[in-house]
């Protein structure tokens, strides 16, 4: 190996929780390693669950001790509100992390990651999407509670035999 050669950035994810919660901690483990691996990155794992954070959480000192040392250089997090509570507190560590020359990362929000997911699929062509089979419109009958409420809903039957509300594609039409 060339010893020249640039080398990925040594990183680590920080999470914290209080109160214990394992399954927030899991859920959220997962998520910023995702995140890691789709940036090529190897993190190491800083945890504090059930730590507060009125004093410095234990594996928070590690990790701004191994920033502080150079051998940490970008953070993962799922917002600053895990460096604390307090909005202050956290933007403190943040910039402490940060002109130690550290990158911090945070995890987008579901929100956005839903946006960024539709955005990569295809749009659909400009077509009228057809009725679900055995749903009143598509038997050619008028939705009784579009004409009572505006509404065009009418019940379908998902993938997994349940019924749902809905026009059958997602689409809003305007009852006029």
């Amino acid at each position: 190996m060339d010893p020249t050669a640039a080398r990925p950035p040594t990183s680590a994810v920080y999470l914290r929780c209080y109160p214990r919660d394992d399954w927030a901690v899991e859920t959220l483990r997962r998520r910023l390693e995702a995140q890691a691996l789709a940036l090529g990155l190897s993190p190491y794992l800083y945890i504090d669950n059930g730590i507060s954070s009125r004093r410095m959480p234990p594996r928070l000192a590690d990790l701004m001790a191994g920033v502080a040392s150079g051998a940490i250089s970008v953070v993962l997090i799922p917002g600053p509100w895990v460096f604390g509570l307090d909005d202050d507190a956290a933007r403190r560590v943040v910039e402490i992390l940060t002109r130690q020359g550290c990158r911090i990362i945070e995890l987008p929000s579901a929100r956005e990651a839903r946006r960024e997911q539709n955005a990569a699929v295809p749009r659909r062509s400009g077509r009228a999407c057809p009725q679900a089979p055995g749903t009143a419109e598509s038997r050619g009958v008028p939705d009784a509670g579009s004409q009572a409420t505006g509404s065009n809903t009418v019940p379908t039957r998902a993938s997994n035999g349940l019924l749902t509300a809905g026009a059958g594609c997602g689409d809003r039409r305007r009852t006029t």
